[in-house]
């Protein structure tokens, strides 16, 4: 059974490769179960992302969250966030 264990919300930077795209507002829900994490939420630009385009091309994404922390993943077409399977990690610099 999956528990909700955080949520995270803020502004953070949207990146395609080491290309910046822009910045968007995010509310993201971990979960877990036993053994795995689940990570899902919502995301709306601000500013240069478009979230449609993106979302239809199936572009691989990292954010760059406010608390620091990384999260590799796809847009939907309703600004619905689908992580990848790395989950939030500290980028190494």
């Amino acid at each position: 059974m999956w528990k909700l264990i955080d949520t995270l919300t803020g502004i953070g930077d949207v990146f395609q490769g080491p290309e910046r795209l822009g910045s968007m507002a995010y509310t993201l829900e971990i979960h877990q179960d036993e053994a795995r994490q689940r990570i899902q939420g919502k995301g709306k630009a601000l500013d240069g992302v478009d979230v449609q385009s993106l979302a239809r091309d199936g572009a691989p994404l990292t954010a760059h969250l406010a608390d620091g922390r990384c999260l590799d993943f796809f847009f939907e077409a309703d600004g619905s966030i689908k992580a990848r399977q790395k989950g939030l990690y500290h980028p190494t610099r």
